[in-house]
């Protein structure tokens, strides 16, 4: 009788300790009939030894605090219908690194190995040791290209448990950009348990996993006073109502929630010239909930028919707090979506979030916006489209009849308003932002910036000092959020927004990941201030 070498995995589904016998490599398993990888092929690849957990036979520790972050192709071991399913035997030619097995692994150097061509009801697992009960972020490294011919989706299961529901992949630019998508809020008990990451949709590829512990990017991380999410029903973060005017000429109420559930109030401006001409706040042509949002829950997605109508949302100078002597953290994400288009004409914008001011009649300054940051067609010798970032208010630089507080120029242009922040933003990107203001109309107020392009590094973009973000001492500015721009006739346009919050300080408000960067302001190529 020959002799029957035998090999230990981690059942899917079961806790750590339990047990599966199988043949090893060139034998057939009885429960599967399909060759089940040896512990030494699991554990070995001329790319690296499989010397991490949960293959070195622990489960993989999730601390109470900060984040855990793991490699997909770190899958445990024991082979087909234990430690992963895979629709096909075979995986990528040439595949050194756990190559008796049928998961797809490919070398996306140098950022190392990704799991590639993960196909509806395929899965993945790890078994994982919680170190303390609470509330996590549940999140995933992936790309989706626009050529891999559909929209890629994915679920988390703990023990068998969907503790996630469907989350969208969002199309990236291309295989090897790769962006967070995360589900966050999910509750997790301390001990040992099995993670799967299930594929819902067609193929994408993933580069890592993590685990946020405090639901450190969800409504209750420390420091945050001010949480908007963009949520569907069971949630209830987000209902657009429809009411009758009233004599403020508040037409449209959207409802969400912040911290502890408190609820707020918005306003969608879907109208022209700022009166009520019928648009509604739930017509989902002008504003909807979208998928693939920032957090990898929903976002919402705001909607321009093309003319100087704007596709906006509001909220109450009360809510936004933004008075004299305030000092405030903000931050805040925007998305460009494939098929986003600038008016065409040099000197155009297309304006995303504003600090709007409070009209006071008689106070020069007009109805400027006090702060605003938006999509701009730069002049100059070298024209294209930036982002850049406008302050108005008391005073002003010499000359200027609107409360411009700071200028920029490139080779060509001089005297723009405001400073330009970034070159040639791209579609299927998200940008975030973080903004440090003291709002002030007494000489000593500030604007500080930073902000990110996908995951790439955080860089500091803006830093005024002594500067007057409000015409006079008695303003409150109100924040507006969505889609301005000028006029594109018969030409929609999308703008996607999510992640609002507001808090205390730049670890309060920041998306994870995103660290505050040392040294000085990065302006775009070309741009000098005076």
């Amino acid at each position: 009788m020959s002799k029957q070498m035998w090999c230990i995995g981690v059942s899917a589904g079961a806790a750590w300790g339990m047990f599966a016998l199988s043949a090893c490599a060139g034998d057939t398993s009885p429960q599967t009939g399909r060759a089940v990888a040896a512990l030494d092929s699991c554990n070995s690849g001329t790319s690296r030894p499989f010397d991490q957990a949960p293959v070195n036979g622990n489960p993989i520790p999730i601390a109470s605090s900060g984040t855990t972050a793991f490699e997909a192709e770190h899958f445990n071991c024991g082979g087909e219908g234990q430690g992963y399913h895979d629709t096909t035997t075979t995986n990528n030619p040439g595949q050194t690194f756990r190559s008796t097995e049928g998961v797809e692994i490919i070398d996306v150097s140098p950022s190392g190995l990704a799991t590639n061509q993960f196909d509806i009801g395929e899965w993945l697992a790890y078994t994982v040791n919680v170190a303390a009960t609470g509330t996590y972020d549940l999140g995933i490294l992936a790309s989706s290209s626009p050529s891999g011919g559909g929209t890629g989706a994915f679920r988390i299961e703990i023990d068998g448990s969907d503790v996630t529901g469907s989350i969208a992949v969002p199309v990236t630019t291309g295989w090897d950009d790769y962006q967070w998508v995360t589900r966050t809020g999910v509750s997790l008990t301390a001990g040992t348990h099995t993670l799967k990451l299930v594929s819902l949709g067609t193929y994408f590829r993933t580069d890592k996993l993590r685990v946020v512990s405090g639901g450190a990017d969800d409504c209750t991380r420390s420091g945050v006073d001010l949480c908007l999410r963009f949520e569907a029903n069971p949630d209830t973060m987000f209902q657009g109502i429809d009411f009758p005017c009233n004599d403020a000429g508040r037409c449209n109420e959207v409802h969400m929630q912040t911290v502890g559930g408190a609820s707020v109030t918005g306003f969608v401006l879907n109208q022209a010239n700022n009166q009520c001409n019928g648009d509604r706040a739930d017509d989902t042509s002008r504003i909807a909930l979208v998928d693939g949002g920032r957090d990898g829950g929903k976002a919402i997605k705001f909607t321009d028919p093309g003319s100087w109508e704007r596709s906006m949302m509001e909220t109450t100078k009360e809510m936004t707090a933004a008075s004299q002597g305030v000092e405030q953290w903000w931050a805040h994400s925007i998305y460009l979506p494939p098929g986003f288009t600038m008016p065409s004409a040099t000197w155009n914008a297309h304006l995303f979030l504003e600090f709007h001011r409070t009209r006071i009649d008689g106070v020069p300054g007009g109805s400027y916006p006090m702060i605003s940051v938006h999509l701009f067609n730069q002049p100059g010798t070298s024209p294209h489209t930036v982002i850049r970032v406008a302050a108005n208010g008391a005073g002003g630089v010499p000359g200027s009849d609107d409360g411009r507080q700071y200028t920029y120029s490139v080779p060509g242009a001089a005297n723009i308003d405001g400073q330009c922040i970034f070159d040639n933003p791209q579609t299927g990107v998200w940008y975030d932002f973080v903004h440090h203001i003291r709002w002030s109309a007494t000489g000593d107020g500030f604007h500080e910036m930073w902000m990110r392009e996908g995951n790439g590094p955080p860089r500091k973009v803006l830093d005024k000092h002594n500067i007057n973000p409000l015409i006079n001492t008695s303003e409150q500015s109100y924040l507006v959020i969505g889609a301005y721009h000028d006029p594109q006739p018969g030409v929609a346009t999308s703008m996607i927004h999510d992640r609002i919050r507001r808090g205390n300080s730049f670890a309060a408000v920041a998306p994870p990941g995103f660290t505050q960067p040392a040294g000085g302001v990065v302006m775009c190529s070309g741009a000098t201030v005076p």
